[in-house]
């Protein structure tokens, strides 16, 4: 449990700081990206919005580049409606006119998808004006290389950021945890010292009850003492066997078939109960696991639907192959269950009203089922398809 609870601390502490991390790292470079987008509509602006320039560049036969006091390269053309160029400028361009033909007709293409976008690191954008569309373009190179190289050196930090908090966290678990794991010692060393400091006691009450019985008679004072007895001995013998269960890391696995195992079980619960078992057991179906702790899972199961089932009902027992691991099935009738999912019934120390009332049971059996199955790494869990019917369900 404590490594369990252990790791689960390693994975929520790192998926959390992971996030916080992650959603700085996006935001910063959103907004890097931003001032980038910016930065070129800001630039573009400055020529659209100039109305005085914006005539010189479509009326004049040769415009004046100088005239635009941009520091970057820039690009325009002026396009009929039938997308023919008819003028190209530049400015503090460095490549020749076919690349500068190329990089405006895909800024063209792209036009009826993306009025404003990039286009090999070049922020674009047009204007009507006199029957003619003019395109922008402006180069924003240096300013997508710096946010690509931020962007490479952000996403590096990040993951030596999480990293070294994995690191950190696995070091210093041990150490968060260690007073819990310290209580959960306590809590198990105390229990299995009071039952067996309880089993002296009780040992002598029983003898001097059996005494009293032989000197005196039977009575229903006597009778009563011995059920008390009984009940407390069977409490001290389930917490003595919950907590050396807890105890065990470690699983002995050999192979051995679930099929003749369960149907000795089925077998043996049917001879010594008043109640049927309905069986539904495929044959040949084997399993790599710890055999006299499988046992025991069974006979809790069994044991459990036995005691919690409605009076003359039946109860149902599957194992089946589904899709190549055995599933085992136990389902029994109960007018007190409603539908749902029952995941609480492997609590501890759980029980429905109606049981304690009863004095059936101590809450630990299915806790005990499911501490075991945990151990084989199986998957157990509990539900009511429709009220009155109780399910439990393992996946080996």
């Amino acid at each position: 449990m404590i490594n369990k609870l252990r790791k689960k601390f390693i994975i929520v502490a790192t998926a959390s700081i992971t996030l916080v991390v992650s959603l700085v790292f996006i935001i910063v470079n959103l907004l890097n990206y931003y001032n980038i987008w910016e930065n070129g509509t800001n630039s573009i602006d400055k020529i659209k919005n100039n109305s005085t320039l914006v005539n010189e560049i479509v009326n004049d036969e040769y415009f004046d580049t100088n005239k635009i006091t941009l520091d970057r390269g820039i690009l325009i053309a002026i396009i009929d409606s039938s997308k023919n160029i008819s003028k190209i400028y530049s400015k503090n361009l460095q490549f020749s006119e076919s690349n500068k033909m190329d990089l405006i007709k895909i800024a063209i293409e792209n036009l009826d998808n993306e009025k404003e976008a990039y286009v090999n690191n070049y922020k674009y954008d047009y204007i009507q004006h006199q029957d003619k569309n003019i395109l922008f373009l402006v180069d924003v190179d240096r300013e997508l290389k710096i946010f690509n190289l931020f962007l490479f050196n952000s996403l590096m930090v990040v993951s030596v950021i999480v990293l070294l908090v994995i690191l950190l966290l696995i070091i210093l678990s041990n150490k968060v945890i260690e007073p819990l794991a310290e209580n959960v010692k306590k809590q198990k060393q105390f229990i299995t010292y009071a039952s067996h400091e309880l089993k002296t006691p009780l040992a002598i009450i029983s003898s001097n009850t059996d005494l009293l019985a032989i000197e005196q008679g039977k009575s229903k004072w006597l009778r009563n003492i011995r059920k008390q007895i009984d009940r407390l001995s069977e409490l001290i013998a389930s917490l003595i066997e919950f907590s050396k269960a807890e105890e065990k890391y470690t699983v002995k696995r050999n192979i051995f078939s679930l099929t003749e195992l369960i149907e000795d079980r089925v077998e043996d619960f049917s001879e010594f109960n008043f109640k049927n078992i309905h069986a539904n057991i495929e044959k040949d179906i084997y399993y790599n696991g710890e055999y006299e702790s499988i046992f025991q899972v069974i006979d809790i199961l069994l044991d459990n639907a036995m005691k919690y089932s409605d009076e003359e009902s039946y109860i149902e027992v599957s194992l089946v192959s589904y899709r190549g691991t055995p599933k085992l099935t136990v389902n029994n009738k109960s007018k007190f269950t409603k539908r749902g999912n029952l995941e609480i019934v492997f609590d501890r120390f759980y029980r429905e009203e109606h049981s304690r009332e009863n004095s059936q049971g101590y809450g630990l059996g299915l806790a005990l089922a499911k501490l075991v199955l945990d151990r084989h790494d199986a998957k157990i869990r509990a539900y009511s398809e429709k009220d009155g019917e109780f399910t439990i369900e393992i996946l080996f």
